[in-house]
């Protein structure tokens, strides 16, 4: 059993102890559970995953095999390492493969100093939770792999004790789902909560851990053909079903060829971004951690046109780390549309997130963004392939968020649809929602529990006769994470985007 180096006592003249040894800092014992995203199939990189002096791992890869689909064995199984590369998982001991830990286990120790960190590597990829030959099921007893995550735990915390008795369990980490086929989401949520409760009740001191849920790749559960948006809706809901959770939200493109796994770039920023979750959780969030927002201005055009050149707006406060943030719908009856470029002060805009309704309703709505440091006013130019009947933007100025502004999380919806969409806003984060609708105005913007943040509408504006476009925004004080939904209280066609950052 590894252990630190302890020097024996020396004394003064009169017997008095010379060299006292400090206070061994206690162990944060976090066990880390799952599939394959939380074992890590990104790259690994030495220059961008360092490894901090402080964390720790107790090596899960047996020594002989003894699990189903194990791939590897370790002479090290059931002993403290003073490393978080490679993590020793049941599976294979991960090298050259990272998942979000480092990232996060970087985060966390750099929040904590005072304290050490002693990972529980337990995740096993392609597993389920529900799916026939499920394997995390809990019970007493309960399926293998969650029986393991559970006896593994228990051993850590005995050796974490007997090294520095100060060590305790702070927190589990889950990331899973993607190999669930066609699970209705209250069933897998009750499948969830039940396996949260065990680990809680059955693992030593983790009665009060924090439970922190990692979101599976956006681009999969959009491309997913075995219901991946009902275990996405169970994940994103599990704070509202249990006390002391957090849900951490994914980001989109940045996965390998396959969809289903982050790439190196977006298990780094999962990291981080759980970092920031249990910093928030703990309150221990920086305000300077905190991106900020600004509303701008908005612009009708209500001709008929293939360019609709809306000048002299407001971009708000110069900065070099601004990024203007513009939405932009329009509508063209029985013609699908979308707009061949944007320009926002003379810079090609990104498009962040986009909605283009069937053809018979011909209506596009959409989020644009691209980095503008300099200037208080400027031009917003939306070129369409074909003319259409009407345009509208909203403009806004998000500060801190990077030049390349990555999200966080993005949703779409039309119609009906729309009472279901929600994006989640990271620790420190911002978010925009943006609608266009033919037939009225009437939007409300309002957060969901157990968010208390604030959803504030900055319009609600006729772009030309019954065509509406509304925005708002929001910028949770407390750091996040935080739920933001949207309602449309009129009848007709109605399309809404929605997109949220974290701080760069």
């Amino acid at each position: 059993m590894f252990g630190p180096s302890l020097v024996g006592p020396t004394f003064d003249p009169l017997g008095r102890v010379a060299n006292a040894a400090p206070p061994v800092p206690g162990f944060d014992i976090i066990i880390l559970a799952g599939q394959s995203n939380m074992a890590g199939r990104g790259t690994y990189n030495a220059g961008l995953d360092p490894q901090a002096a402080s964390v720790y791992q107790y090596a899960c890869t047996p020594s002989t095999s003894i699990l189903s689909g194990q791939a590897g064995t370790s002479a090290n199984y059931k002993t403290v390492l003073n490393t978080s590369y490679p993590l020793e998982m049941p599976e294979a001991v991960e090298t050259g493969l990272i998942g979000p830990v480092p990232a996060f286990s970087n985060g966390y120790a750099a929040a904590n100093p005072g304290r050490k960190v002693l990972l529980v590597p337990v995740a096993f990829g392609g597993t389920t939770l529900c799916t026939v030959t499920h394997r995390w099921a809990s019970g007493t007893p309960g399926d293998d792999l969650y029986e393991n995550a559970i006896a593994r735990a228990n051993e850590a915390v005995a050796a974490a004790i007997a090294l520095a008795p100060a060590s305790a369990v702070v927190g589990i980490g889950w990331l899973q789902g993607e190999s669930e086929v066609s699970i209705a989401q209250a069933t897998y949520a009750a499948a969830m909560d039940a396996l949260i409760a065990g680990f809680r009740s059955r693992i030593t001191g983790a009665s009060n851990a924090w439970f922190s849920v990692l979101s599976m790749t956006p681009d999969y559960i959009s491309v997913s053909a075995s219901n991946m948006t009902a275990i996405d809706a169970a994940h994103r809901d599990t704070p509202n079903r249990n006390t002391k959770c957090v849900f951490v939200p994914g980001i989109k493109l940045q996965t390998l060829a396959n969809p289903i796994h982050y790439n190196d770039v977006g298990q780094r920023y999962v990291g981080n971004n759980w970092a920031k979750s249990i910093a928030w959780l703990n309150g221990q969030m920086a305000t300077a951690l905190q991106t900020t927002i600004t509303y701008a201005d908005h612009g009708e055009g209500a001709t008929a046109g293939a360019t609709f050149t809306f000048s002299g707006k407001s971009f708000s406060t110069a900065a070099a780390n601004r990024t203007i943030v513009v939405g932009v719908t329009a509508r063209q009856s029985g013609t699908a549309i979308a707009p061949s470029s944007v320009t926002i002060g003379g810079v090609t805009a990104t498009p962040v997130v986009t909605l283009q309704s069937p053809t018979t309703d011909g209506q596009f709505t959409g989020l644009y963004s691209a980095s503008v440091p300099t200037g208080t006013t400027g031009t917003v130019v939306v070129n369409w392939p074909v003319s259409v009947t009407r345009c509208g933007v909203g403009i806004w100025a998000v500060y801190g968020i990077g030049a390349s502004a990555p999200t966080t999380d993005t949703a779409a919806a039309q119609n009906g649809a729309l009472a279901g969409l929600s994006v989640f806003i990271p620790p420190g984060g911002v978010a925009i929602c943006y609608s266009g609708a033919t037939g009225g105005g009437g939007w409300t913007w309002t957060s969901q529990a157990p968010s208390t943040t604030t959803i504030t509408k900055r319009f609600d504006l006729a772009v030309q006769a019954t065509y509406m476009h509304s925005g708002a925004d929001a910028a949770p004080p407390a750091g996040g994470p935080h739920q933001f939904n949207g309602a449309n209280s009129v009848s007709g066609v109605y399309s809404t985007v929605a997109a949220a950052w974290g701080p760069s």
